[in-house]
C-alpha cells in the first residue's frame, strides 16, 4: 500500500475513514457477542433484576459501545472548540473500555473461579470464561489501535 502521505486530501481522508471503520469493526464485534449473550440469558432468567450484571449489563452494554464508538469519531474529527456536546463526546471513548474491562473481569475471570471451585470441576464455563477474557483483551487492543491511528492521523494534519 501507498503511504498515506502521498495520496490526495480527498483520498486521504477516504483512507483514515475506512480505517476507522475497520477498526471500529473489530471493536463492535465482540460487543454484538455480548449483546446476544445477553438476549440470551434475559430469555434464560426473565425479566427479574436479580441477574442483572448476567444480562442486562451485556445487553445495554454492548449496546452502549456500539452506539459511543460513531459519536465519539465526529466528537475527534470536529474542529478545536469548547462545547459540552464535544467534550461529552470525547469522554465516550470510556465506555468501551470499561465495557472490555467488565467482559474480562466479569464474564471472563469471574466466570472461572465460579467454574474452578464448583464440585465437579465446570469446564464448559471455564472455557466460556476464557472465550470471554479473550473477546475483552481482544477488544481492548483494537480500542488501543482505533486510538493509536486517529492520533496519528489528527497529529499529520489528515483528519
Amino acid at each position: 500500500m501507498t503511504d498515506p502521505a502521498q495520496l490526495h486530501p480527498i483520498a486521504r481522508a477516504e483512507w483514515v475513514d475506512g480505517t476507522a471503520r475497520q477498526l471500529t469493526a473489530g471493536i463492535d464485534g465482540p460487543a454484538c457477542v455480548a449483546v446476544i449473550y445477553g438476549v440470551v440469558e434475559l430469555f434464560r432468567h426473565g425479566l427479574a433484576l436479580s441477574g442483572w450484571p448476567s444480562t442486562y449489563l451485556p445487553l445495554l452494554g454492548g449496546v452502549a459501545v456500539i452506539a459511543s464508538l460513531p459519536v465519539y469519531l465526529h466528537a475527534f474529527k470536529a474542529p478545536d472548540g469548547r462545547s459540552w456536546g464535544l467534550a461529552a463526546g470525547s469522554l465516550l471513548v470510556f465506555v468501551p473500555y470499561l465495557f472490555s474491562l467488565y467482559l474480562m473481569g466479569f464474564l471472563g475471570a469471574w466466570a472461572i473461579y465460579r467454574a474452578v471451585t464448583a464440585h465437579p470441576l465446570a469446564w464448559g464455563h471455564a472455557l466460556a470464561g476464557a472465550f470471554w477474557i479473550v473477546a475483552g483483551w481482544f477488544m481492548l487492543s483494537q480500542l488501543h489501535r482505533y486510538q493509536t491511528h486517529l492520533m496519528t492521523a489528527r497529529k499529520a494534519g489528515w483528519i
